[in-house]
């Protein structure tokens, strides 16, 4: 591998590398939104395992393979799958009654929100925006799916989802994070999708079949130490969308703000499902917008702030600068390797970052994204059984900017 530049300012970094026989973790978008909160919302790569209810004797398999689908002839990740590996990663548990002749499992309780047969509030599953017509053990996924549970889900609510207005989204992998600008208005949109009953989940995420949703309340959301997200409504940050379902907010802190959409109080009162989580990064006027920030840094003194005949104003953040990644390949007999790097110069700051994976010697091969983030400085990579892959490295600083690309074998 030719040597690369020490300290390195490129948007994206290729790395040569072999991988032994394994089979490739899918990248899943999991949300379960329990009673009063969202127990759990990320992109994970989901690996197939067996699994095991709270209450089970044993472990299941539950990766689409039963007599009833005999159109799955592989193992495959599926929601249920998917979800249990999401959970656990917060120490969290799940229970359902196993049932033989479907392979699958009814759920009956995700981490602390069980069902209220008194009420007649059951646990439901949408794939893509659909009720998926067979269990989560056997409907399989692709990557870049969207699986989202719902507590007390057959009341023919509509599902709210909640996108940067700028982003003119409409099919593809929802966008999860966003660029605001201090002081100034940020546009939203909600959209609603009607339960229209069980059906069979599009290809991918998209927002087809949505239509503008008025009233619907975007406000920031509260997150506890174990990561269950609340929306406060009652918060005067809140901001109602119009008739054609838009609104806008003005942040006047800086740092990350988490919203959500949603219409009435928490639990039986909610008349909507809960739309998506949106992370609202809005960079100080000196200084980045890391994960976690809240407060800028000390601005210049009295003496020096602002702009004046004899002093120009104060120049903009660079470019983001890390150091060359490392590769660690300690792991790769078990088909992962984990690509780490240091932060030589914050600049703008890190808006987001992921990793990606080509298999060489195919001519359609694509870049498949295996890992996100945006305060992480490292990230373990699982790799497709058998082959010899790029790795690349992509960062995009707070004011949107991707400097030019280096790579090297």
């Amino acid at each position: 591998m030719r040597k690369l530049c020490a300290a390195l300012c490129a948007a994206s970094l290729l790395i040569l590398v072999a991988a032994p026989i394994v089979r490739a973790a899918t990248n899943v978008d999991v949300r379960i939104e329990g009673k009063e909160e969202t127990l759990f919302e990320a992109t994970i790569p989901v690996s197939i395992k067996q699994v095991r209810a709270a209450s089970d004797s044993e472990a299941r398999s539950c990766d689409g393979i039963n007599e009833l689908d005999p159109g799955n002839t592989l193992p495959g990740v599926t929601p249920t799958l998917a979800s249990v590996e999401a959970m656990e990663s917060i120490g969290e548990s799940f229970d359902g009654q196993w049932y033989p002749g479907f392979g699958d499992y009814f759920l009956t309780r995700w981490g602390p929100d069980s069902q209220d047969t008194a009420a007649g509030a059951y646990w439901g599953i949408l794939v893509n925006e659909a009720y998926t017509s067979v269990g989560g053990c056997q409907h399989q996924l692709s990557e870049d799916d969207e699986v989202l549970w719902v507590w007390d889900a057959f009341k023919g609510r509509p599902t709210l989802a909640l996108y940067p207005a700028a982003a003119g989204y409409s099919e593809g992998p929802r966008p999860q994070t966003a660029i605001a600008r201090l002081g100034q208005p940020f546009a939203v949109e909600v959209v609603a999708f009607p339960d229209g009953g069980e059906g069979i989940p599009g290809d991918r995420p998209s927002r087809l079949g949505s239509s503008p949703y008025a009233g619907a309340e975007v406000a920031p959301v509260t997150t506890s130490p174990q990561g269950f997200q609340r929306i406060d409504a009652a918060s005067p940050e809140t901001v109602t969308t119009g008739a054609d379902g838009k609104a806008t907010i003005v942040f006047d802190e800086p740092g990350v703000h988490r919203i959500k959409a949603t219409v009435g109080a928490p639990g039986a009162e909610t008349t909507v499902v809960r739309s998506n989580g949106l992370s609202v990064c809005v960079p100080a006027a000196y200084g980045d917008c890391g994960e976690g920030a809240t407060t800028p840094p000390s601005p210049p003194s009295a003496a020096a702030a602002g702009p004046s005949a004899s002093q120009p104003p104060a120049p903009a953040p660079g470019a983001v600068r890390i150091s060359r990644p490392l590769l660690d390949r300690s792991k790769l007999n078990q088909g992962r390797v984990r690509l780490s790097w240091k932060l030589l110069d914050a600049g703008a700051g890190v808006a987001r970052w992921q990793v990606a994976s080509k298999r060489l010697g195919g001519e359609q091969a694509k870049f498949v994204v295996r890992a996100r983030g945006r305060a992480q400085t490292g990230a373990v990579v699982r790799l497709p059984r058998g082959g010899t892959y790029l790795l690349r490295l992509s960062l995009t600083d707070t004011a949107g900017r991707r400097p030019p690309t280096r790579s090297g074998r």
